[in-house]
């Protein structure tokens, strides 16, 4: 049981590296969009609901819903990336609302992607995001 660390919410290029890893494209399970179900809650089937973590399959470093059932938010705040897209994205230092990821369980299948991002105000409360946290602990990899 680790005694020492900081508890946090993830950046945006954290939680999309421990989504995806070292995957290309937009799940970490393929470019077989159909097996979206094996993985997470989302529109076609959760039946309206968010549903308890770890009922669907993980992905390969063993995390459980990355996609679907709740959007979970990310430590940055919330800007457009230059162009469209970003490699190990910052946030701005400040703003308006944060960036969630994810997708939940009422988002068609093709927002549940590694890089589909949402925003929102930081005081809002919904059954619609959640969060992951990240334990910082100092010791390097």
């Amino acid at each position: 049981l680790l005694r020492e660390g900081l508890f946090r919410l993830p950046t945006e290029a954290e939680w999309e590296f421990a989504c995806r890893g070292d995957q290309g494209g937009g799940h970490f399970f393929g470019s077989d969009a159909s097996q979206l179900g094996d993985y997470a809650w989302y529109l076609a089937n959760a039946d309206g609901r968010t549903h308890p973590v770890g009922t669907r399959q993980p992905n390969p470093y063993g995390l459980y819903d990355l996609y679907g059932n709740v959007w979970e938010w990310c430590r940055d705040y919330f800007a457009a990336y230059p162009g469209g897209h970003a490699l190990e994205p910052t946030g701005p230092e400040s703003g308006k609302t944060r960036a969630l990821r994810g997708g939940g369980w009422n988002t068609e299948a093709d927002r549940c992607q590694t890089f589909v991002r949402w925003h929102q105000p930081p005081e809002t409360r919904s059954n619609q995001v959640g969060f992951r946290l990240l334990l910082e602990t100092g010791q390097k990899d």
